[in-house]
């Protein structure tokens, strides 16, 4: 499911072929139904002029990539009890100064991560940190809807203080060299800040990081990406590669892959955090009597073939994370018991500091 592209490259081809005993027949080529676009934005965003700008201009302005990717990720482990990680097909946005102090993401091969910063003021002590959104993609409309989602919580959260001094930083990374679908990921981002620019009343956007496909590649591994996973401090605004344990990238690990597998349109990332309960949330979805059993036990060659894009990029967990999800359904064959029954579903709930 790292780096596949929708459910076509996932649980889609599961539920089609598990009846017929048939492995997933993935077609990693198939482009997903456009799902969102910038109209999610409403009236926050104005399309008053052409995006021919200059991006080269932007970037002399931002931080080098190459100097982001050399420097050592920062490893998150279990006794982070504050940070937020946000998985594939997810978006989360969160204010400074709250229960969250760490907020990212992993795993990317030809997958975005996308962080937003929202900077405010210009006082004697310069701007602060106001609130930071993360998001994993795994398409171009999911790049476009989760930015769109993302910028419209920046400036909800603003309120009535929606035009004030400061700027909403972006750093990009991840995306794999060569890669069709990364690139046009690449190119999705860059238009959708040079139109969020246009927009005359909202908060300014800085580019401050590209660090995606040709801009991500490993010197001392050649055809693998030198960044997989990022991180920001919501103390000090600090956006870092990042890698994240096992232990930490949850909670509800097995339950939030699962929906991406199962429901993912491949152009609308779910927002997994509730920032007035600091809650973990799973919306609900079914998943039916498949194989999961068969799946569960199936090898690592298997998993890399029929669920990744990029089966050669994929570190080693890729296919026992994969192995937990479907053993996750195996076991729990009843959704309606996992979302807290019958006859109104509720969603499923964690408090983030309870771990």
């Amino acid at each position: 499911f790292r780096g596949s592209r929708g459910p076509s490259c996932a649980m889609g081809c599961a539920l089609r072929h598990h009846e017929q005993g048939q492995p997933p027949a993935c077609s990693p080529g198939a482009k997903p139904a456009r799902k969102a676009s910038l109209e999610a934005l409403g009236k926050a965003v104005a399309k008053r002029r052409s995006f021919s700008m200059d991006f080269g201009a932007q970037l002399r302005q931002a931080v080098d990539p190459a100097v982001w990717i050399a420097t050592t990720p920062v490893r998150i482990q279990a006794d982070a009890v504050d940070a937020l990680f946000v998985a594939q097909g997810e978006w989360a946005c969160v204010r400074a100064g709250g229960a969250v102090a760490v907020i990212g993401s992993d795993d990317a091969t030809t997958c975005h991560l996308i962080a937003l910063l929202d900077w405010q003021g210009n006082g004697t002590a310069g701007p602060a940190l106001a609130a930071a959104a993360v998001a994993h993609c795994s398409s171009p409309e999911e790049v476009e809807a989760a930015v769109s989602l993302m910028y419209s919580q920046i400036l909800d959260l603003r309120g009535a203080n929606a035009n004030a001094r400061g700027s909403v930083e972006v750093y990009v990374a991840g995306g794999l060299a060569g890669d069709a679908e990364s690139a046009q990921m690449t190119r999705t981002l860059q238009r959708l800040v040079a139109q969020l620019q246009s927009h005359q009343g909202g908060a300014c956007l800085v580019l401050r990081l590209l660090a995606t496909c040709e801009h991500n590649c490993s010197s001392a591994q050649p055809g693998q990406p030198a960044v997989r996973g990022l991180l920001v401090r919501l103390a000090s605004g600090e956006v870092l590669p990042a890698t994240w344990d096992d232990d930490v990238r949850g909670p509800l690990k097995e339950l939030r892959q699962a929906r991406f597998l199962a429901v993912n349109p491949g152009g609308r990332p779910v927002c997994c955090y509730e920032q007035e309960t600091d809650d973990i949330v799973v919306p609900p979805f079914d998943w039916g009597l498949g194989r999961w059993g068969w799946l569960a036990r199936q090898d690592n060659h298997f998993f890399k073939q029929h669920f990744s894009t990029s089966p050669e990029q994929e570190l080693s967990r890729f296919a026992n994370d994969l192995r937990e999800v479907f053993a996750f359904l195996a076991t729990h064959p009843d959704a309606g018991k996992v979302f807290n029954g019958c006859p109104r579903r509720e969603p499923r709930r964690l408090r983030l500091r309870s771990l």
